[in-house]
């Protein structure tokens, strides 16, 4: 109600403006931010992590299975970071290693395909090919951007240039190949986004999703249609039996300035103001003590740096508390909770609390934070 009268008031305030192409991109960037955003705004541990040089010696490492764009921005929040990327798109591939910020960050052209799958128990009644291509609206807007650069098209696969004569020179890797061609098979989190193929590419990981370092993936899914590949509840059942945990569902959304007309109409879930049709999970390993048993000091630091950076401090507390003083003293956890309280108690007090004054003020007056939410 509260975002339908904002809308309202700017139309009576606006006019004509609010129909203009600028307007709509300021809309919809922070339409976007309120439906997507899962990433803490701040680090207080891991910029502790970065400045004792914590993974100096074993940099963190982000596999981005369909990269073009780019990794996040909030991964280069951890200073010793490693990425390899992988995506069809041979001239972002090129950019992107033109523009990398380090030689630890490589991408790679590659069609991503499924070989072997992994042990398991889940039951997969979806059949398609093995060729993992995209053509939903980020390749449409890369595409859009090589018409305006005069690139030709037969170097981007998608659902139009996707035929034999276009793809045969292509490398065919599974994602365990090119962890293992760029010693990368201890990786600490995997995003895979490849336009209905997201089951494919778990398959493709084989046994690297049963590793302890690996701790955390976020993966496309669609919700409403049970025969479509990516369809979430084939995709929970295949992670909950590798001891992986939902934490997170983001819809997607975007403006429609961005949009090609027909998407409009026939996606409107890719609209703001439509259902959710396409979206992001994220999972993370269940947090138990099995899951510590693997770990070294350094991977166990890495879980907690992957749990802050999304926005799971309560779940890094719970992970020190499992410890049980195996890597750090109760005084060295202490001063790692009191870190990771500083977000949480800014946003719901409005000031830094140590982690004691923080759970004391909630357990002895639960209602504090509504009184809180209330008075500003």
């Amino acid at each position: 109600m509260m975002f339908k009268r904002f809308i309202f008031n700017l139309l009576l305030k606006c006019g004509k403006k609010i129909f203009s192409f600028e307007f709509q991109k300021i809309l919809h960037r922070h339409a976007v931010k309120l439906s997507e955003e899962y990433y803490t705004s701040e680090t207080p541990l891991t910029d502790f992590f970065n400045q004792e040089n914590y993974f100096k010696n074993d940099n963190y490492k982000l596999l981005d299975a369909g990269c073009s764009g780019g990794i996040s921005f909030y991964w280069h929040r951890i200073k010793d970071l490693s990425v390899v990327g992988i995506d069809l798109a041979k001239e972002e591939i090129d950019r992107l290693n033109r523009e990398k910020k380090s030689n630890s960050e490589q991408y790679v052209y590659a069609q991503i395909v499924n070989k072997k799958k992994v042990e398991t128990k889940f039951i997969n009644n979806f059949d398609r090919n093995n060729e993992i291509g995209f053509n939903d609206t980020g390749a449409k807007k890369i595409q859009d951007l090589f018409d305006k650069l005069s690139i030709k098209n037969k170097r981007i696969v998608s659902a139009e240039t996707r035929v034999e004569n276009l793809i045969k020179n292509i490398e065919k890797k599974t994602l365990k190949e090119i962890c293992e061609e760029n010693n990368f098979e201890k990786v600490n989190f995997v995003d895979i986004d490849l336009d209905s193929h997201s089951l494919l590419g778990l398959y493709s990981l084989e046994n690297l999703i049963k590793t302890p370092e690996l701790f955390g993936i976020k993966i496309e899914v669609v919700f409403p249609e049970k025969t479509h590949g990516d369809y979430f509840l084939k995709i929970c059942e295949f992670m909950h039996e590798f001891n992986y945990s939902l934490v997170k569902v983001l819809p997607k959304k975007y403006g429609t300035y961005e949009l090609p007309n027909q998407f409009m109409y026939d996606i409107a879930a890719q609209s703001i103001d439509g259902f959710d049709h396409q979206g992001d999970l994220i999972y993370i390993k269940t947090i138990n003590h099995d899951t510590i048993k693997g770990l070294d000091k350094v991977n166990f630091c890495k879980f907690l740096t992957t749990l802050e950076l999304i926005n799971l401090q309560g779940f890094a507390i719970k992970l020190l508390d499992l410890e049980k003083n195996k890597f750090f003293n109760d005084e060295t956890k202490k001063k790692f909770k009191d870190l990771l309280t500083i977000v949480p108690s800014k946003a719901n007090f409005g000031k830094v609390m140590s982690h004691d004054e923080y759970t004391n003020k909630i357990e002895k007056d639960p209602y504090s934070l509504m009184k809180y939410v209330k008075t500003n």
